[in-house]
C-alpha cells in the first residue's frame, strides 16, 4: 500500500520508470522510509527518499518528501 501511494504521489508529476525500496535501517513507529528513483517527463533520472506514514488519516499528507518534487520537471 505504501509503494502505491509513492507511486501515485510521482505519477501526478508525469514520472515514469519508478523504483522503490524499503530502507529497513530506517524506521519509526509511525512511518516508514523508502528510496525511490524515477524519470521525470524530460527523461531524466532523479532519486529521492520519503517517510510515508504506516497509520492513514493520522497525518495531514501521508507522503513526505526529503526533496520537494519539482513540478516543472
Amino acid at each position: 500500500m505504501c509503494k502505491a501511494e509513492i507511486e501515485g504521489s510521482l505519477r501526478r508529476y508525469h514520472a515514469t520508470d519508478i523504483k522503490i525500496s524499503l530502507d529497513w535501517f530506517d524506521f519509526d513507529r509511525d512511518t516508514y522510509t523508502y528510496d525511490v528513483e524515477y524519470r521525470d517527463r524530460h527523461g531524466k533520472v532523479h532519486t529521492n527518499r520519503c517517510k510515508v506514514a504506516s497509520q492513514p488519516f493520522v497525518a495531514d499528507e501521508s507522503v513526505y518528501w526529503l526533496n520537494p518534487i519539482d513540478p516543472s520537471a
